[in-house]
């Protein structure tokens, strides 16, 4: 017989035991999602944290190998060291991870520098990735640049037989590092610029400044140049193979000379320096003869050496020929740099080729009765290193024994690429030490990673 009431009760039974399964999964199920939640949280964090590691080693592999595709060194061991000496400044390890290894390759002008750091992980260690390995390397090309370097040399009266000789040893020591440093399938050639109150061209005076005529003229373009002098009287002065600056819309430029020809540089005593420039060469022998053979004497027009600098080294001057010609302006293939050097105040300037009325050297009866047409020498000096720089030269400026003049100082920091290319050597050994230094850094903008 059936028991009409168990029916109720059995139901009720099943119900209850259905519900206590379902209260008894609920904290199971949770338990299951938060700890899949801090799996992927701490995930997260571990992967920022390589993420860190891998920007930081990076960067660090970046400076070792740019160390050593700059360098000049050759031995690998000496190379190998200097990278891991730039790695090291740029790696934390504590921060980052520890460093297992590094390693340099070196295979013809490509350069690899690799490293492997291992990061311990915090969070997903709970489940069994206790650390990651974090490899990276950098690669780069050594790729050899030519050189062209204008040494502009003050060669005037303020320099001692001790001060031109130390001069002399300290550009000849220069040239020699430079050379030694050179590598195969590039070249070097440097271009000598001996300055004092104008820039003997020599041979190419004729050209440059175009051809004299006959006779004695009252305007500037004959043998003789008659003129009105700053006190009144008249003087005939006879033309030079020395330049001076030249006036007009090109005065700034780099343009041939050929349709903007330089100045003419007329004097009373029929003579210029006797220091002529030597333009672009590879010739070691040639270059250290235009040095020895160096010698003082007059004043400081360092616009129109600082000019010539420029011009030896321009492709656009339409002056030289054969090995003297320079490259074109590509700063991807040829480095081009003017050394300006100075021991005094730039303070010469011209008018149609005389001394100019402004010119405090000379008395009034050798100065012309009208003023420098463009200027003061330094605002001219300053205006074509603007113009210099503008087409990718490098300045380096050398100020010697001038600490004392503060408009000098002045010129020479604003000529330059910037204050780590301006000098001031107050001895005789600082400027040995000074053309050491940028015998240094010449080496070293030959090459580009």
């Amino acid at each position: 017989m059936c028991n009409d009431r168990l029916l109720p009760r059995m139901a009720d039974s099943t119900e209850n035991r259905f519900r206590n399964a379902q209260r008894g999964s609920i904290p199971t199920l949770l338990a299951l999602a938060i700890a899949v939640v801090m799996v992927a949280g701490g995930t997260a964090v571990d992967m920022a944290r390589l993420l860190a590691t891998q920007a930081a080693l990076s960067a660090a592999v970046d400076a070792a190998v740019l160390q050593a595709v700059t360098s000049r060194l050759a031995s690998t061991s000496e190379l190998e060291d200097l990278a891991l000496s730039a790695f090291e400044l740029n790696y934390d390890d504590l921060r980052y991870g520890e460093l297992l290894e590094t390693e340099l390759n070196v295979s013809g002008n490509n350069y690899t520098f690799s490293a492997v750091a291992r990061l311990d992980t915090s969070f997903m260690r709970l489940v069994g990735i206790d650390s990651v390995r974090v490899p990276v390397s950098a690669q780069a090309l050594k790729q050899a640049k030519n050189l062209e370097v204008a040494l502009v040399l003050d060669v005037t009266s303020s320099m001692s037989t001790t001060e031109i000789d130390t001069l002399q040893q300290a550009a000849t020591d220069l040239v020699s590092t430079v050379m030694q440093g050179a590598g195969e399938g590039v070249t070097t050639r440097f271009s000598i610029v001996p300055y004092a109150d104008a820039v003997n061209l020599g041979d190419y005076a004729e050209f440059a400044r175009g051809p004299l005529s006959a006779g004695t003229c009252t305007t500037p373009g004959c043998e003789w140049y008659t003129f009105l002098t700053d006190n009144r009287s008249y003087k005939t002065y006879s033309s030079t193979t020395c330049v001076t600056e030249r006036t007009g819309d090109d005065a700034y430029t780099d343009d041939s000379v050929e349709s903007s020809p330089v100045g003419y540089f007329y004097d009373f005593r029929s003579i210029c320096n006797g220091n002529e420039i030597l333009p672009l060469t590879d010739d070691t022998e040639a270059i250290e003869q235009a040095i020895e053979t160096l010698k003082t004497g007059r004043y400081t027009a360092g616009h129109i050496g600082v000019a010539w600098g420029w011009y030896t080294l321009s492709p656009n001057i339409g002056l030289w020929s054969g090995n003297s010609i320079p490259d074109a302006y590509d700063s991807t293939l040829t480095s081009k740099v003017v050394v300006v050097m100075t021991d005094g105040q730039f303070n010469t300037a011209y008018c149609n080729g005389v001394y100019s009325s402004d010119e405090s050297n000379e008395t009034k009866q050798n100065r012309i009765s009208c003023k420098a047409q463009n200027g003061s020498s330094g605002s001219q000096a300053l205006a074509l290193c603007t113009a210099m720089k503008a087409n990718g030269i490098t300045i380096y400026t050398v100020g010697f024994d001038i600490s004392s003049y503060a408009s000098a100082t002045s010129l020479l920091s604003s000529c330059s690429s910037g204050s780590e290319y301006s000098y001031l050597a107050e001895s005789t050994d600082g400027l040995l030490a000074t053309f050491s230094h940028i015998a240094a850094r010449l080496g070293d903008i030959r090459l580009s990673r």
